[in-house]
């Protein structure tokens, strides 16, 4: 295991994880009501949502869309109070909803240092469990850095 630093503190990665990829409903944001009807099992520590952004293959635009689906700040209490997940991906340029950026992000980085992988490509790969490798950059004194992530079943 590697530790990376988020925020000033120590957090250990793995090169090699288990991921839960999930199909979130296609009608909305990720709010407290939609996490729960996700149904993810207790103990999962990684898991990927694949959002209508995929659908509308947001990330292979050029212009930025504000109407991305995300994280509500609801939606990731519930995530912090009700799961043991430690790494949320989504597939766009922001876990949180344009409309909930800032209380979101801060609900998901400030009460358990989760972290975030941003900018998925989700599309064509179905639901389920999958050994998921990041590959980050080494950047000295960077609070983030771009990965290359990696899906095998």
């Amino acid at each position: 295991m590697k530790q990376i630093s988020t925020g000033g503190e120590e957090q250990s990665m793995c090169s090699l994880c288990l991921a839960l990829l999930v199909d979130v409903p296609r009608d909305d944001n990720i709010t407290a009501k939609m996490m729960e009807s996700l149904h993810i099992p207790k103990g999962i520590q990684r898991v990927l949502f694949r959002t209508l952004n995929t659908d509308r293959q947001l990330m292979w635009k050029k212009e930025f869309d504000t109407s991305y689906v995300g994280f509500m700040e609801d939606g990731a209490q519930w995530l912090v109070d009700n799961t043991d997940i430690k790494l949320v991906g989504i597939d766009y340029l922001s876990v949180a909803a344009f409309d909930d950026l800032i209380p979101s992000h801060l609900v998901l980085l400030k009460n358990r240092d989760i972290i975030l992988v941003e900018g998925l490509k989700l599309e064509n790969i179905m639901p389920g469990i999958y050994s998921l490798h990041c590959l980050p950059l080494r950047l000295r004194g960077a609070e983030g850095s771009p990965i290359r992530c990696i899906l095998i079943k």
